[in-house]
């Protein structure tokens, strides 16, 4: 488990393009079976940022983020019965992505802001502890609208104002999950927002 923090990058107050970008993976491995199998899961992310300030103080920036992860079987198989069903964890997948766009006025004495963020995540669960579900899914979906004025009344006194919007929504879906070999499911279907 984690968390994951994402904060706005700050508008640049030199004139001109500016803009960032950013990826990188990894690969790990999980437990090892009875058979000295492992399995291994991998992970990208990618994180970009585009943003343009004009010599007058109104700047504009746009970013997107993309986590993804293939994940792994994290127990291990303890049932030696030869004709036994093993249905271990198959690696449960993860995905992130957040794209958000500001535009704002920045002068001396006074600042504005005006940005926007959607944010939409999804993930594969389990049917219950050790139990592995092929396609039960919980998805994640956030909007966010955020606004902020600041003036300057001395150099020691400001005077501000925050606001923010945000819609979420969360959907759990099952769509029926193998019981036995011979790939017989058990015909449930389940759905929750």
């Amino acid at each position: 488990g984690g968390v994951i923090n994402i904060i706005t990058a700050k508008n640049s107050d030199t004139p001109g393009f500016h803009g960032s970008a950013m990826a990188g993976t990894e690969s790990f491995s999980g437990n090892s079976d009875y058979n000295g199998d492992h399995e291994i899961g991998f992970q990208y992310k990618l994180n970009t940022l585009l943003g343009y300030t004009h010599k007058s103080g109104i700047y504009g920036n746009v970013s997107a983020y993309h986590l993804n992860t293939s994940g792994f079987n994290s127990t291990i198989d303890t049932v030696i019965t030869p004709n036994a069903y093993k249905h271990a964890d198959q690696g449960d997948a993860a995905s992130l992505t957040e794209i958000g766009a500001k535009l704002g006025y920045n002068h001396k004495k006074i600042s504005a802001w005006l940005g926007y963020s959607l944010k939409k995540a999804s993930t594969d669960i389990d049917k219950g502890a050790y139990a592995d579900d092929d396609n039960y899914t919980l998805g994640f979906e956030r909007n966010l609208l955020k606004y902020g004025i600041q003036t300057k009344i001395t150099k020691r006194f400001s005077l501000s104002a925050f606001g923010g919007m945000s819609s979420m929504s969360r959907t759990a879906e099952n769509d029926s999950s193998l019981v036995d070999n011979l790939n017989n499911t058990d015909q449930q279907y389940y759905s929750a927002t």
